[in-house]
């Protein structure tokens, strides 16, 4: 796997971001730079964490934080193609149920 980037898509009205590579605490910055740039200004945001072969707990601070923020800024927030490795991490944190995680 290459280097850790995120893609952004925007689909009517709402934005997709395709996060690729291992999220952790040396790339959780360039999710909280895409995100910080979508959140709040639309009201649907999905992470698309299927390119994610490896998140640990900083690697999430992002998602916990688009959470927050999109509660105050009326953004649903949502991830989808966890990995069974991400979604442990994701349920272990408690962050599984908040954000919504799913399949669609």
């Amino acid at each position: 796997m290459g280097p850790f980037s995120v893609t952004i898509e925007h689909k009517d009205g709402m934005v997709l971001l395709r996060p690729s590579g291992e999220l952790d605490v040396t790339t959780a910055s360039q999710l909280e730079r895409a995100l910080a740039g979508v959140v709040g200004k639309h009201w649907a945001v999905v992470v698309d964490l299927s390119g994610v072969p490896f998140a640990d707990c900083a690697g999430l601070r992002p998602l916990r934080w688009a959470l927050q923020e999109g509660s105050e800024n009326m953004t649903g927030v949502r991830i989808s193609g966890a990995r069974p490795e991400v979604e442990r991490v994701l349920r272990l944190t408690g962050l599984q149920r908040p954000l919504s995680v799913g399949d669609s």
